[in-house]
């Protein structure tokens, strides 16, 4: 049969708006700077206007079989909970060496015929930037036993310092200008033999993760200065792990892994740090480094990490250990005078709603958006005693009879297709009103208009489907209130969700935008927010009005 939905003398029937151009000689002035803004949120709100009406007569018809509809409940207010399992870890605290500099190698070789070998150690300081640092002896002879004079020159020929290494002097080192030690061993120095070692004061050193800890010159880890890893033990959750003088980080890291501390040990190599995996998910298996007497754990900077803890899926916690739902005791419940036990120390929220399902009861008990949804049987009330649990009241929904809507099976609209592009058109309608913040002229009358659209729409959410709140109003509707980082909440629409509802609850959606009479006598959101758009376009007709600009003034006509 055809049920006709009629609204309530329609606000978007019988006024019309038009714009017209300033009468030919009246005198104008240049207006405000910011009345182009105004005009574009007039247009705004004409848009809107003519939008709400179309959907407004998309609503007019819809088809239903006879009868009434299942009673919902949904959570008030949506619940923050953790819905992943994640691992405790524990992370060097710092990148294994955090010196910015770094120089190519420290056993650079002479080029020619000298006999002698140089080597490097300390810390670049930078000075020279990023530049191919050349020794070049200008003065010959046998290092210990004559005077060798050399001279260190960058990559532009510019001379940066003089070394004069004496007799006696092999071995010896000599510190230069830019924080680089070098020294030269017995033997023979060709003159103008040299050699050449490259600095960057851009990339920083890295920890060579497979030398050895006992290694010299470029065999080593590349510690940072003064950090030395030697044979001993450390422990991981009270497991000892054995360090030899010869191993190296990748060794131990792998003995970690291996052993029974009960983790997973690995390098980041991008971030340079050493990183400790719990293998078993939750708070409760931690990680923790203590007695070390080798200094990996210092050199690795694991001593001063400080342990990110795991979490877990709370849908499948025992209700007592999930905060959010500390007010639920253990007790007997009621759905529709079948009584449930519910052991808040055992039973997870997954324990309970399943249950529920599955009680034969004609009740659907799901979880999504963060809100809890009963659904109660076809032509049949729902009724919720929380008994002595708390169950129902500490997952935000009320308790007591939720009657169904008079529906006697599905209603769906005649023309589904016109339905879907009307609404999406009042949506985009509905986000351009809500645009750029206007400041200057009219721009205090824009903010309220705006703030008082905001509470009509969050209205219509509250008493056609009892969501309230400040923030974010999901429905399970495919139109949703979302707050976005502006602070700002639109109308948002989600295709597959109206789909879903299309299919299996027009009656919600006919609440929300319509609120016939069948629904309790209430406005819905469409007659509510028309009524103001049309009192907002006669405020903002009149700041354009007395703002005199010379483009376009608006007229409301009766």
């Amino acid at each position: 049969m055809q049920i006709q939905v009629t609204p309530v003398s329609s606000p978007y029937q019988g006024t019309s708006l038009r714009t017209r151009s300033s009468p030919t000689g009246a005198t104008t002035n240049t207006g405000h700077s910011s009345q182009g803004g105004l005009r574009a949120f007039a247009r705004a709100l004409i848009q809107l206007r003519d939008a709400g009406r179309a959907l407004e007569g998309a609503g007019d018809t819809y088809r239903s079989a006879g009868g009434r509809g299942s009673a919902g409940v949904v959570s008030l207010q949506a619940f923050s909970l953790s819905l992943t399992d994640t691992p405790t870890t524990l992370r060097s605290s710092q990148e294994v060496n955090t010196v910015p500099t770094s120089y190519s190698t420290t056993r650079p070789q002479f080029a020619g015929s000298s006999s002698s070998s140089p080597t490097l150690r300390g810390t670049y300081d930078g000075s020279n930037g990023d530049t191919t640092l050349t020794f070049r002896a200008s003065t010959g002879g046998i290092v210990g036993l004559t005077p060798i004079s050399i001279q260190v020159r960058d990559s532009q020929n510019t001379l940066i310092q003089t070394v004069n290494v004496g007799i006696g002097q092999a071995g010896t080192f000599f510190t230069l200008n830019n924080g680089l030690q070098f020294s030269l061993s017995s033997g023979s120095v060709a003159i103008n033999d040299s050699f050449q070692v490259n600095v960057s004061a851009s990339v920083g050193s890295a920890v060579r993760i497979d030398k050895p800890f006992n290694g010299t010159n470029d065999n080593t880890p590349n510690f940072e200065p003064g950090t030395v890893v030697q044979a001993g033990t450390f422990q991981v959750n009270g497991v000892s792990i054995a360090v030899a003088a010869n191993d190296t980080v990748a060794g131990v890291i792998s003995k970690i892994t291996a052993s029974a501390a009960g983790v997973t040990a690995s390098f980041d190599a991008a971030g340079e740090r050493v990183l400790l995996t719990q293998k078993t998910s939750g708070p409760a298996a931690g990680i923790a480094v203590s007695n070390d007497t080798s200094g990996f754990l210092r050199a690795t900077k694991l001593d001063t990490a400080v342990a990110q803890l795991g979490t877990l899926d709370q849908r499948r916690q025992p209700l007592s250990s999930v905060a959010a739902f500390s007010g639920i005791q253990s007790g007997t419940f009621s759905i529709n005078g079948h009584a449930f036990n519910l052991d808040a120390a055992n039973d997870s929220l997954v324990d309970v709603l399943t249950r529920i399902g599955a009680a034969n009861l004609g009740v659907t008990a799901t979880f999504a958006s963060g809100r809890v949804l009963l659904r109660g049987p076809s032509n049949a009330a729902l009724i919720l005693d929380d008994g002595n649990t708390g169950l129902f009241s500490g997952l935000g929904l009320e308790t007591g009879v939720h009657q169904g809507g008079r529906r006697s099976g599905r209603r769906y609209f005649a023309n589904e297709s016109e339905f879907r592009e009307r609404l999406r058109s009042f949506v985009e309608a509905y986000a351009a009103v809500f645009g750029e913040k206007l400041n200057g002229y009219g721009g205090a009358t824009v903010s309220s208009l705006r703030g008082e659209f905001d509470r009509i729409t969050a209205g219509a959410f509250t008493r056609g489907l009892g969501l309230s709140g400040s923030g974010t109003l999901r429905t399970e509707l495919g139109l949703h209130l979302v707050a976005n980082s502006d602070g700002v909440r639109r109308l948002k629409l989600d295709p597959g969700e109206l789909d879903s509802a299309l299919r299996q609850n027009t009656d919600d959606l006919v609440k929300l935008l319509y609120a016939p009479s069948g629904a309790g006598g209430e406005e819905g959101l469409l007659q509510r927010l028309g009524m103001r758009v049309e009192r907002a376009l006669d405020s903002v007709s009149a700041l354009l009005g007395s703002g005199g600009g010379t483009g376009l003034i608006l007229d409301v006509l009766a």
